[in-house]
């Protein structure tokens, strides 16, 4: 994985949290770099594929609490618990960083899968067997932690 397409979507995602939620994330901790296995989840999880001259996934995932102080940043109300609503906002969060990735790195000619988001409690491993990954430890000062995992590489 290429240190400079690795910052560039790290620094679209944390730009796109900034203008849609009011709040900007910082990395929490050191990366962790790993290959296959799992990721188990308690919250929301959003896997953004996509190919073009980079091939890769991108996940994000955090707690329920996490995702309802994103969502009632951007829509400027409290939600007590991940709904509907809260997944249409992801979905749209989503979308964004997506939009904003294609004009970032408009080089590379990207074509995005739409988000899949999962929420609950589970695993996602099919996402993950047979590709390196690198775990970013990412946080929002008064919100909490999430996880920003990515595997990216030239095509």
């Amino acid at each position: 994985m290429d240190t400079d397409d690795l910052n560039n979507f790290t620094e679209v995602i944390v730009s796109t949290f900034e203008a849609t939620c009011n709040k900007k994330p910082f990395r929490s901790g050191p990366f962790q770099k790993a290959s296959g296995g799992a990721i188990l989840f308690n919250g929301l999880m959003c896997t953004l594929t996509f190919t073009g001259g980079l091939n890769g996934t991108v996940i994000l995932i955090m707690s329920s609490s996490v995702a309802c102080k994103m969502y009632g940043g951007m829509m400027m109300e409290e939600v007590e618990e991940v709904d509907e609503e809260v997944a249409e906002g992801f979905t749209e969060i989503a979308n964004m960083i997506i939009g904003n990735i294609k004009a970032d790195l408009g080089e590379h000619k990207l074509t995005f899968e739409p988000p899949a988001l999962k929420i609950g409690e589970g695993e996602a491993t099919s996402e993950m067997s047979d590709k390196t990954w690198l775990y970013i430890p990412m946080a929002f000062q008064e919100w909490g932690d999430f996880g920003l995992i990515l595997s990216i590489a030239p095509a």
